[in-house]
């Protein structure tokens, strides 16, 4: 059975930098944490794992706009876990982005917190789980311990189980 945890998340808009834009914030939770941070874009399922969190714990989304005709690129930073390699066909615009903070999140379940505009929308989200329902390895790779495994998403275990980064395709059935 998964620890339950009591988890909300807060922020807001920073001014634009050299074109940038920032959302900066935090995650909280009663207690350590590590998060896996996920996101979807032109077909890929994009993830990162953090190492072990502080209860309060950076949350930042950085939309940095590219060359024409590239896009945006989108970095998504949870602690010390972070995503860089998504990119949005979009203008990098604080009115278009879709912000679903929870007021009160669970763990084990993926949260979307972003979605982002675009041809094919992207979303950045994020699960937690307790410190006490993971294994940490040397390296600080993590993995969901074995009672806890069957309670989390199904479609996230490449992800769970897998390395610190990493992407697979998307498959519509």
């Amino acid at each position: 059975m998964l620890t339950k945890m009591d988890i909300d998340a807060l922020g807001g808009w920073a001014p634009q930098v050299d074109g940038n834009l920032r959302w900066n914030g935090e995650v909280r939770c009663d207690r350590s944490f590590v998060a896996l941070l996920v996101g979807s874009a032109n077909g890929h399922l994009h993830w990162a794992k953090t190492e072990l969190c502080e209860p309060r714990s950076l949350l930042v989304l950085t939309l940095h706009p590219l060359r024409p005709p590239l896009g945006t690129q989108l970095m998504f930073h949870v602690g010390n876990g972070f995503l860089t390699n998504m990119v949005a066909a979009i203008e990098p615009s604080a009115r278009a982005v879709t912000i679903r903070l929870p007021s009160r999140g669970e763990a084990g379940v993926l949260h979307d917190l972003f979605v982002v505009p675009s041809e094919s929308p992207a979303t950045l989200g994020v699960l937690l789980l307790a410190r006490e329902d993971v294994r940490l390895g040397r390296t600080g790779v993590w993995r969901p311990k074995a009672a806890v495994s069957e309670e989390l998403p199904e479609a996230l275990h490449v992800a769970l189980e897998g390395a610190r980064k990493g992407d697979v395709e998307i498959v519509r059935t």
